[in-house]
């Protein structure tokens, strides 16, 4: 149904409009960030150039060409979208050098670029972000295979144009190949580790010194000194040796080395970048440019290569703990989770009304820790204390809620419960469940040696067995039972203090008086370290 004064579409007009928006300026193709970034990179481009002039070996032609750099990494990050400022970089070189600007020989030498680097990245199966020393070892040969060919395009180009004489090729094609490489190995591993988060549509320019600041995982004094360890070796080499003397070139290293292998990927990038700088002002400051650059091409792309090498070889180690470190929180998560929904189900098959276990397994974690105990032992132990009981699963409901007294016989069962906790934890490759085992085996011995199971005395009780044993029995005293109320906790520690040396461990019975005289109240004080395992606690009562 069309609404009043309107009128249908004509089929014509279904056509056109897609014919019209097709030919919208190619701008429109892009967003305002990355024309931003397009210009910026125009900017480098001819800062770059300029910077390389003074290493020409021939009339153009730099033995260390950073610009290549430069475009081979905004090619990796950008694809065919980065096709017409590479192009626009490259015009307003030569037009700004002073060479004659053919458009042709520049479009020439950007399509030889483009139809080399694409199909090459996919064969080699590139990641620009670099994550494998595949990646690393890949972008050399890449950076080595697109130089040739588009130096090979460009200089016979150049010849076709009759700009440069045919005799020249050989000499000059090996240098420009030789110095766009060694611009690669320098300049384009920095630009992709660096400069990639500007390629996020959604960063913000208030998270970016966080991004670009973050990588580097050295702080305050050893930051300093990786910072000047760069220039003091390039002192060393270039002032107090013999320029040609190469031996001590080699000093160069010690600091990429140790930069990469505690920066990792991000430092050996930063750290290549910066003493290849110093190292061409040195050359460039003594005048001796082209014979000592010669031999400094080879050094250079050694040390670059070294750096990268080593510098993701730390960071896929760095990445491997990582996460491991995430996996094993996962997992300790997901044991926390079941050793509570367990407790809380063992909770329900007792008989309690409250969160008798996760109290007190929460004091047992405070006891450790006014003990002395490390924090990442208290809080096993606190876990460890929830499965105390967990052998009353094998405790006949007759015998487990029986109202009145246990008659001998009935005794007799109801202690076998810590030897069925121990079997049923037992052999355990975790370290939480093999203290878990311990707890559940002996929280019923006594200090004088006449508890149960084993009859162990003193310190033959495991730490933990031990204050267990306190908290167990400190809990169940000042919680209402079916056949009692609960007792005050003054009348609970005279009952302790009365067991101390006998029954429990004097120093534990005393860690406990610490605890309850803390100023936090008692039930805030005590649930404080398995505050996310109360979600499992039971409530009300148990369902019939």
């Amino acid at each position: 149904m069309l609404r009043h004064g309107s009128a249908p579409r004509r089929p014509q007009e279904d056509r056109v409009m897609p014919r019209l928006l097709a030919r919208q300026s190619w701008l429109t193709r892009y967003q305002p960030g990355e024309l931003a970034l397009g210009a910026a990179y125009v900017a480098a481009y001819l800062l770059l150039d300029r910077a390389s002039k003074p290493f020409e070996a021939y009339d153009g032609i730099s033995l260390w060409y950073l610009p290549y750099g430069l475009l081979l990494a905004v090619w990796l990050l950008y694809g065919l979208k980065s096709v017409p400022f590479v192009w626009l970089g490259i015009v307003l070189v030569d037009a700004l050098s002073g060479y004659p600007v053919n458009l042709l020989i520049n479009l020439l030498s950007v399509v030889g670029f483009a139809l080399t680097i694409g199909p090459l990245a996919r064969l080699l199966g590139l990641d620009p972000r670099l994550p494998r020393l595949a990646d690393v070892l890949n972008l050399a040969v890449l950076a080595l295979g697109v130089a040739f060919v588009y130096g090979l395009v460009t200089v016979y180009a150049l010849v076709l144009a009759g700009i440069l004489a045919p005799e020249a090729v050989r000499a000059i094609l090996p240098v420009w190949w030789v110095g766009d490489l060694v611009g690669a190995l320098v300049l384009t591993p920095f630009v992709l580790v660096w400069l990639a988060p500007l390629k996020r549509q959604d960063l913000s320019l208030r998270e970016l010194p966080a991004r670009l600041a973050g990588p580097l995982r050295v702080r305050g004094a050893e930051l300093l000194a990786q910072a000047l360890s760069l220039p003091l070796t390039v002192w060393l080499v270039f002032a107090v040796a013999p320029l040609h003397d190469w031996h001590l070139f080699y000093l160069c290293f010690l600091p990429v080395v140790w930069i990469a292998l505690r920066c990792g990927l991000p430092g050996a990038t930063l750290a290549v970048v910066v003493n290849s700088a110093l190292i061409a002002g040195a050359v460039w400051l003594t005048g001796d440019r082209v014979e000592s650059l010669v031999q400094l091409q080879v050094l250079v792309a050694a040390l670059s290569l070294t750096g990268l090498i080593l510098g993701q070889q730390q960071s896929a180690q760095q990445q491997m703990r990582a996460q491991r470190e995430t996996l094993f929180q996962a997992l300790n998560a997901a044991h926390v989770e079941i050793i509570g929904r367990l407790t809380a189900a063992l909770d329900w098959r007792d008989g309690h009304t409250g969160d008798h276990t996760f109290r007190m397994a929460s004091l047992c974690g405070a006891i450790a820790r006014q003990l002395g105990t490390d924090a990442a032992t208290c809080e096993r132990i606190g876990l460890a204390a929830l499965l105390h009981d967990l052998g009353k699963i094998g405790i006949p409901d007759a015998i487990l809620h029986k109202a009145g007294p246990l008659s001998p016989d009935e005794w007799a069962v109801m202690r076998r419960h810590p030897l069925i906790g121990g079997e049923l934890l037992r052999e355990s490759p975790a370290p939480v469940v093999q203290l878990a085992e311990q707890v559940a085996l002996t929280h019923h011995e006594r200090w004088d040696g006449t508890g149960y199971p084993q009859g162990l005395r003193a310190e033959e009780i495991p730490l933990a067995g031990r204050i267990a044993a306190v908290a167990d029995v400190y809990d169940a005293l000042t919680s209402d039972r079916p056949y009692r109320l609960a007792w005050s906790q003054d009348r609970a520690l005279s009952e302790l203090q009365r067991g101390s040396g006998t029954q429990f461990d004097p120093a534990v019975v005393r860690a406990l008086l610490a605890v309850l005289q803390q100023p936090l109240p008692v039930p805030v004080a005590l649930r404080s370290d398995l505050e996310p395992l109360l979600a499992f606690a039971p409530r009300g009562t148990p369902a019939d």
